[in-house]
């Protein structure tokens, strides 16, 4: 019976992936002899990857196999993104006004005004997008649609009754 562990096992199974993923993909990979492995031809296309640096970030981080993939060899570091604690009391009045097409007049500060100022809005969406959330609205002070970030919102709101614009 084979060894798991044996390098010969482990070697016979990775040329057995090789070989089925060169039957089902035979323009994808080619033999390099002075690696003595295989590397992607010019004309290769991923079948069972994104091929994205954000899906090899995962991979690599959360690899099952840390034996065969070591992050210290790639010259790869995972920086986490900051997280911006969002209270659900401060969404729920957000998400009201949304459901129900109301002005919201809420504390928000701006990079621009740095104190907390009274803003009415309009809001008709959440959005995150990949960092922090933001509240697609329409601004009544600006009179235009805007993005807010969430976290900019002090918590402090009053409904000012229903919205009067339609969502873009």
């Amino acid at each position: 019976m084979s060894n798991p562990k044996d390098p010969g096992f482990i070697e016979s199974g990775r040329f057995r992936i090789i070989h089925q993923y060169q039957k089902l993909h035979p323009s994808n990979l080619q033999y390099n002899a002075s690696l003595k492995g295989y590397v992607p031809t010019a004309v290769f296309t991923p079948h069972y990857s994104l091929g994205s640096i954000d899906e090899y970030n995962q991979t690599l981080l959360h690899s099952q196999h840390p034996e065969h993939v070591s992050i210290a060899e790639t010259g790869f570091t995972h920086l986490d993104a900051p997280l911006r604690k969002i209270s659900p009391a401060l969404v729920q009045p957000i998400i009201r006004a949304i459901r129900d097409k109301l002005r919201l007049d809420i504390g928000y500060t701006s990079i621009s005004n740095p104190e907390y100022e009274s803003r009415i809005i309009e809001p008709h969406s959440l959005v995150f997008e990949g960092m922090r959330w933001h509240v697609r609205a329409y601004c009544c002070k600006n009179q235009s649609y805007r993005d807010f970030v969430l976290s900019r919102f002090n918590g402090e709101y009053a409904f000012e009754g229903p919205a009067t614009q339609r969502s873009p």
